[in-house]
């Protein structure tokens, strides 16, 4: 799902792009995004495209069946400037800043602190609710997240590489509270997440 960092800066301060002259070749790679990526890994992907041309930063994008086991800590999508590789979208967003891309505040320190609340809950309702959906709904897991992580593999890989995944999000999600909980619970969550952001959006010129 789209990063704290990226909802937080983009929706409460606007960007005044200096970038230094390093800044060439620029390559953004992702999962094959019509056949590969799901969902979460799309909407990353999206915000970390959408950050740099606000930031009228170019880019190439270059979209590897195996980005997963080519990024240094196996977050899709990652940044290759240069040797620097530069996974996920709060680092990538991290690594912009330290080269200089500055933000003006916007808000007073108050409206700030609510504003991250408000994001803080719908990034983690969000991102819980789309791990959820993907790995542990049996039907959508079988219809759809089982066939796109596995179709970039050749039997028997196809097979083993999704149960794998599955564990392991599954651990995931066990050790943050959500693995426990029912679909009409997610959803509810969810629901509440979406009426916050609509909340918060509608209180905007």
């Amino acid at each position: 799902m789209t990063a704290n960092y990226f909802l937080k800066e983009i929706v409460m301060e606007g960007l005044s792009p200096k970038f230094d002259s390093e800044w060439k070749d620029v390559k953004l790679y992702t999962p094959l995004q019509s056949c590969q990526s799901l969902l979460n890994e799309h909407a990353e992907c999206v915000a970390v495209e959408a950050f740099l041309k606000m930031a009228s930063l170019p880019f190439q994008l270059v979209e590897r069946p195996n980005v997963e086991y080519m990024s240094p800590s196996g977050e899709a999508p990652f940044l290759k400037l240069d040797n620097i590789l530069v996974p996920g979208f709060d680092s990538i967003v991290e690594f912009v800043g330290k080269k200089g891309v500055r933000l003006s505040a916007g808000l007073t320190n108050t409206a700030k602190a609510d504003l991250e609340a408000h994001i803080a809950f719908i990034e983690e309702s969000l991102r819980g609710a789309e791990l959820y959906m993907l790995w542990l709904d049996e039907a959508t897991y079988t219809m759809v997240t089982k066939e796109r992580y596995g179709i970039v593999f050749s039997w028997p890989l196809c097979s083993l590489l999704p149960k794998l995944k599955r564990r392991q999000v599954r651990q995931y999600l066990t050790d943050i509270g959500w693995a426990g909980k029912t679909m009409d619970e997610v959803v509810s969550l969810a629901d509440r997440c979406f009426k916050s952001l609509s909340s918060l959006l509608g209180q905007k010129e």
